[in-house]
């Protein structure tokens, strides 16, 4: 039989599958290829009984993926993994989970939006490298700890499951709305109003110290690892998430280099002993950033960043500056007098940073936040106000000892709302009861 319509395809073996699509130049593109050709020519085993198996070929590495790593920038790895269902086989039944979509990426690894098949839960995958194992085994003793508190409930995200697949440790977590970062671009970068700070405060103080009860330091509290967990229907509800830098307090050391510069605690830079206190540092830096709608302190140079520090503080007391291995960065003592001094800019051996699209902001003291936004006039958001500047002081402590801790803050007025009255007419009251849900 002839058909004049069909034309025997020029295929001298399977391997002339690398020929027919010249156009692909990827190397990750060309890897999958050769493993598609792998297991075609196992399913084309002339012998039947010599032909794999679907179990053997749902182990091959063309559909485990095993080839292509999870955690690469590559665009064509991405797009495959999004496209793929993901097949964590164990002795008890499979979990399966579809990759919907790529959500991001960290130091450690990168997170993908899931469905948890047969359940249709929604979730977030993060996918961190065994050559990281030590960040992955460490956040793993850190979120299993964490969860055995009911973590979840105390607005620390909730881990969901955890296995290794393939060449990657895999962490399954609820599935949140937006970082803070997304949420000042989602209102063209407008800033929270003092009552919206409030509430981000509460849950964060809230994450604080079931953190500080259970001996745990995140160390990396900044506006991207804090998530708005369903900004419609819950607004300004957050969770704090990512602890892949996080440790038990009693092993944090002196001379340990943690936090973004823009978020750290002067104590970090100065070598003094480290405490839980560092974090409660983080989140006054996040709030102060969700209302000003910018850094408060440098985050790009550390001897910019603590200029501003002391200039709106005041400098350490001179016995602390005395315990600090890492001081003579910043200071120099005065033999004549016997005290620590600031350096001056010529004085910095180090390399100042700048950034031409970053201006440090106008502040002399935490009390010019009342200037900021000249449109409040209300009494009763001034006064707001004004506890949020109180409370605000005592989180910016510059000797960690003397700084506020979570429970402390969580019974200040600004948050319990003391300072307003429980009923008023006044309109800045409309929508308190509704976000302030824990009154």
């Amino acid at each position: 039989m002839i058909d004049s319509d069909y034309r025997d395809i020029a295929l001298d073996s399977i391997d002339d599958f690398l020929t027919i699509h010249p156009e692909i130049q990827d190397p990750f593109e060309l890897e999958d290829l050769q493993s598609f050709i792998d297991l075609l020519k196992k399913m084309f085993t002339v012998n039947p009984s010599e032909r794999i198996t679907p179990e053997e070929a749902l182990n091959h590495r063309f559909i485990t993926m095993s080839h292509l790593p999870p955690t690469s920038n590559n665009s064509y790895v991405i797009s495959a993994y999004e496209k793929m269902k993901v097949y964590i086989m164990e002795k008890e039944e499979p979990r399966v989970y579809i990759v919907q979509k790529f959500l991001g990426r960290g130091a450690f690894g990168q997170v993908v939006k899931g469905l948890k098949q047969g359940t249709d839960e929604v979730v977030a995958l993060k996918f961190i490298h065994k050559d990281d194992s030590e960040s992955a085994t460490g956040e793993a003793t850190i979120l299993k700890h964490l969860r055995e508190l009911q973590a979840d409930q105390k607005n620390l995200i909730k881990l969901i499951d955890h296995f290794e697949y393939n060449d990657s440790f895999c962490f399954v977590f609820e599935m949140l709305d937006m970082d803070l970062f997304d949420l000042l671009e989602m209102r063209h970068d407008k800033p929270l109003d003092v009552s919206e700070v409030r509430v981000v405060a509460h849950d964060l103080l809230v994450a604080l110290n079931a953190l500080k009860n259970a001996g745990v330091t995140h160390t990396d509290i900044k506006p991207d690892n804090i998530m708005l967990v369903n900004h419609q229907s819950q607004p300004f509800r957050v969770k704090l998430i990512d602890f892949g830098l996080a440790m038990e307090t009693h092993d944090l050391r002196n001379d340990d280099v943690i936090q973004v510069c823009g978020f750290r605690a002067p104590e970090v830079n100065l070598g003094l002993p480290l405490t839980e206190a560092v974090d409660m540092w983080a989140v006054a830096c996040t709030l102060a950033f969700i209302f000003l709608g910018d850094y408060i302190y440098n985050p790009i140079c550390e001897f910019n960043n603590m200029r501003q520090i002391f200039k709106l503080h005041g400098l350490p007391d001179q016995d602390l500056l005395g315990k600090g291995t890492k001081v003579n960065r910043f200071f120099i003592f005065d033999q004549s007098n016997q005290t620590w001094r600031f350096k001056t800019p010529q004085e910095y051996t180090e390399t100042i940073m700048i950034d031409s699209d970053y201006r440090d902001i106008a502040l002399d003291s935490i009390d010019d936040f009342l200037t900021i936004h000249p449109e409040i006039q209300d009494p009763f958001e001034l006064e707001d106000l004004q506890s949020f500047i109180d409370l605000l002081k005592m989180m910016f402590t510059v000797n960690p000892s003397e700084r506020i801790t979570p429970e402390e803050a969580l019974n200040h007025r600004f948050i319990t709302m003391s300072h307003l009255p429980p009923t008023s007419d006044n309109s800045y009251f409309g929508w308190l009861p509704a976000t302030c849900w824990w009154l």
